[in-house]
């Protein structure tokens, strides 16, 4: 990672910090990670071209999952507003849609490369993962946040297309989701170690929970793992008045 951008090893250690009798343990403690990384402060054609080509990689070079802690709905926070910007009918994103549905129809080996997204943080400022073609694809499994207390964080963003939710932590102390970070000066912290919340951390928690899966059984397809996913799911928020169901029987 460059200087000061020390996003991409918080998010690994979620998945994969090694138990090695120091420091954190992550969810997957012994997965192999395959590092891409896109610098986030670039133009959006730019951007999506590395998106295209990350998961054209990945599926070159037999991942089973990719962790995408990401998304166009967090630019809200900067007082633009990019809903439908990261739409695949439009000449900007159409390459990273067709590699999108390329991992489900040819990553690993047939089965489907599982593709894990951050809903966004964008709570306060109206986003809703609806807006956004990454979060609402059926190739994508969408994760919100949960807060200490196992409710819906405050600033998950919301949507339709979510599937689950994870620990994402809250802002502030030691209530947040604790990780790796870089070494010294050069991380976060002057610790090898951070606090950080936001669906940044909720997305590689369910990333890892998937390697599990997949170790267990490595046979399970892209859409076994969503099936898998809602059933061992429980409900939270359950005093919410504004809870529609559809007609499913479970």
């Amino acid at each position: 990672e460059r200087s000061g951008d020390n996003h991409g090893t918080a998010v690994a250690g979620v998945i994969a910090a090694e138990r090695d009798g120091a420091g954190v343990v992550g969810v997957a403690y012994g997965a192999d990670l395959v590092s891409i990384y896109s610098p986030w402060n670039e133009s959006v054609s730019s951007l999506c071209a590395r998106v295209a080509n990350a998961y054209s990689y990945a599926r070159s070079a037999g991942v089973d999952i990719v962790n995408d802690s990401w998304g166009f709905g967090n630019l809200f926070l900067g007082g633009v507003n990019y809903a439908f910007v990261d739409d695949f009918a439009s000449p900007n994103f159409a390459a990273a849609g067709r590699e999108l549905s390329n991992l489900a129809a040819l990553g690993r080996g047939g089965l489907g490369t599982i593709v894990v997204q951050s809903a966004g943080n964008a709570y306060g400022y109206g986003d809703d993962t609806n807006l956004h073609n990454f979060q609402n694809s059926r190739y994508v499994i969408t994760v919100a946040a949960s807060d200490y207390f196992g409710q819906a964080a405050d600033y998950s963003s919301p949507g339709a297309s979510i599937l689950v939710a994870a620990p994402g932590g809250e802002r502030g102390g030691a209530s947040g989701i604790v990780s790796t970070d870089r070494v010294g000066q050069a991380g976060f912290t002057s610790t090898d170690y951070v606090f950080l919340a936001g669906t940044s951390f909720s997305a590689p928690i369910v990333s890892g929970i998937v390697a599990l899966m997949l170790e267990a059984n490595p046979g399970l397809g892209y859409r076994d793992v969503q099936e898998i996913l809602a059933y061992s799911a429980i409900r939270i928020g359950a005093d919410w008045p504004n809870w529609e169901f559809n007609g499913a029987g479970n």
